[in-house]
């Protein structure tokens, strides 16, 4: 297949986890792609690496199953899968058999490594306690795309972990950035970004439970555990550096005006709504994004 061509070079796009939220982000994206804006460096986390697939990809339908259509399917999720061990969305059905030839994710693999640009997928590694960002070197098939893409994703408690090389691996957000990859893109040596986000522009994260109840539902992770307890904080230095960088004209962040889902959210027509809603707004921004790319 012939390689695509990026028009973005100075840049970095980001995208923030979010689970069902992301579907907010889903519309943003296809509303990029159909403007033609192709940034040449792209880094997610959790919901954001699924965003960063189908961007790379360009598969707007994808987008849109994704978030939309997945809440469809009966093995989707809820309180059956999670009785049962699966988890509150049921990971290994997502990722592995709805990506299956003639599932309703499929992914054309071909697509997406016809991409030449740099990307950055963020897993947090339960066993060491660091946040590790998988690129092109270490996936170089759709296997293990998307088994990085599951492990990028498995929500600490409410999902089963990932194991990769054998070593037990959770959700990115949970490690040092709080879930937005500014840290990577930075170390990567960029310093002007667009970023898509899935909190309002005044949302602060809190812990919405005790210390010690993350510290007992994971003891077998105590890193875990304790990067749970942090995360409000990573989460809130990472937003204060990204307002420090857009008040300096380096970045671009795109905030949800109406979110209209939780993290957890199974209702087709909500998520539809939410959908749309991202790609109507990201419609109106197109002309600043534009202008901020210099395109």
């Amino acid at each position: 297949m012939q390689r695509f061509e990026n028009n973005v070079f100075d840049t970095a796009l980001l995208f923030e986890g979010g689970a069902m939220r992301g579907s907010y982000s889903g519309g943003a994206v296809n509303a990029l792609l159909e403007a033609e804006v192709y940034v040449d460096y792209v880094a997610g986390i959790s919901a954001g690496a699924t965003c960063l697939v189908n961007y790379l990809a360009r598969l707007p339908q994808r987008s849109r199953r994704c978030f939309v259509d997945v809440s469809t399917d009966p093995a989707f999720g809820g309180w059956k899968t999670a009785i049962k061990g699966k988890g509150i969305f049921d990971t290994h059905h997502m990722y592995y058999d709805m990506t299956e030839p003639g599932g309703m994710l499929e992914l054309d693999y071909e697509r997406f490594a016809a991409n030449p640009a740099l990307w950055r997928v963020g897993v947090y590694n339960a066993e060491r306690g660091e946040n590790v960002y998988f690129c092109a070197d270490q996936v170089d098939t759709e296997q293990k795309l998307t088994h990085v893409c599951k492990a990028s994703g498995s929500m600490p408690i409410a999902t089963p972990v990932t194991y990769i090389a054998g070593e037990a691996c959770m959700d990115g957000a949970i490690g040092p950035s709080g879930g937005i990859p500014l840290d990577v893109a930075q170390a990567d040596g960029y310093e002007k970004f667009l970023v898509i986000l899935t909190r309002p522009r005044d949302y602060v994260k809190e812990n919405r439970l005790p210390d010690w109840i993350y510290r007992s539902l994971l003891a077998r992770y105590p890193r875990a555990a304790q990067a749970l307890v942090d995360r409000p904080a990573n989460y809130n230095r990472t937003r204060a550096e990204l307002e420090r960088l857009e008040a300096e004209g380096k970045a671009y962040v795109f905030y949800p005006e109406h979110m209209g889902v939780a993290n957890f959210e199974d209702n087709p027509a909500k998520l539809e709504e939410n959908f749309a809603a991202g790609y109507e707004q990201m419609q109106r921004e197109l002309p600043k994004v534009k202008e901020f790319l210099g395109l």
